[in-house]
């Protein structure tokens, strides 16, 4: 009796173990938006990498912590230009843009289009949770904190930390104005700048830049990163410049690209 008492316990033990294992794995890169980072309430389920006691929506939506099928936050009101179907607080901050001589475009509003959006979870202030009424909601506020997707505290680990982007990648800009500038220099520079038809180095959709850009023009986040981890690419290491074989890494950065061999980077600058 005692042996197969130790035996059910035993199993029991396997199937918790097993099932703590599969909550803690997110879903590998384009493997969609559900259980992975970007599924915030499956995020507050595993806070820093364990199971915590932050409750998720209760419903269990995923897309509800930023879109909504009714009554979205309306644009004009708002000072955005894009808001899809929109439902999560938005950041208030407004950034120093990046300077250097070596941009040959102009940076209007830095956060045009989708970048907004996603400044509204990274900007270290606004908690990633916040959806619906929960920004107001004293029985069920939000719980988590602005940009735990860092290492770092929030002020000094997220994107959008303080009030500058000088020292991130140019956001904002029109990409054709730069490659244009940079044809018009003629010698070197007139390679420098990749064409928008240019697809990205070891996606397997064939996802171009001009596919990214904002409208067709514009750098924005979503230049580089596929937010619903839908056509992003997992990094290997020892893999082929095609991102076959090899070894897969644990890094999601939701990029359109590889790591390894800076691939995501010689996509549109050809070094």
């Amino acid at each position: 009796m005692k042996k197969k008492n130790l035996l059910a316990l035993l199993s029991l033990t396997a199937v918790v173990t097993a099932t703590t294992a599969t909550a803690l794995a997110f879903t590998a890169p384009g493997g969609g938006v559900y259980g992975s980072k970007h599924d915030i309430n499956a995020y507050a389920k595993i806070y820093n990498g364990v199971p915590s006691a932050i409750s998720g929506d209760e419903q269990e939506r995923t897309c509800a912590f930023c879109h909504t099928p009714h009554h979205a936050f309306d644009p004009a009101a708002n000072n955005a230009d894009y808001l899809p179907l929109w439902s999560h607080d938005l950041t208030e901050k407004n950034y120093t843009p990046y300077i250097s001589d070596t941009l040959q475009a102009a940076i209007g509003d830095p956060l045009i289009g989708p970048s907004r959006l996603c400044m509204s979870c990274h900007d270290g202030v606004v908690a990633i949770d916040t959806h619906y009424r929960k920004s107001t909601d004293t029985l069920n506020p939000a719980q988590l904190t602005g940009d735990i997707f860092s290492d770092s505290d929030a002020e000094h680990g997220a994107v959008g930390a303080g009030d500058s982007l000088i020292g991130d990648h140019p956001i904002g800009f029109n990409y054709l104005d730069a490659m244009n500038a940079d044809k018009a220099a003629g010698n070197k520079l007139a390679q420098g700048i990749r064409d928008i038809s240019t697809p990205f180095n070891g996606n397997p959709a064939g996802v171009t830049i001009k596919d990214t850009l904002h409208l067709g023009t514009t750098m924005t986040c979503a230049t580089c990163h596929d937010v619903h981890n839908k056509d992003n690419v997992a990094s290997k290491t020892g893999s082929a410049l095609d991102n076959t074989g090899g070894t897969e890494t644990g890094f999601n950065y939701f990029v359109y690209a590889p790591q390894q061999r800076s691939q995501l980077c010689t996509t549109c600058h050809n070094k």
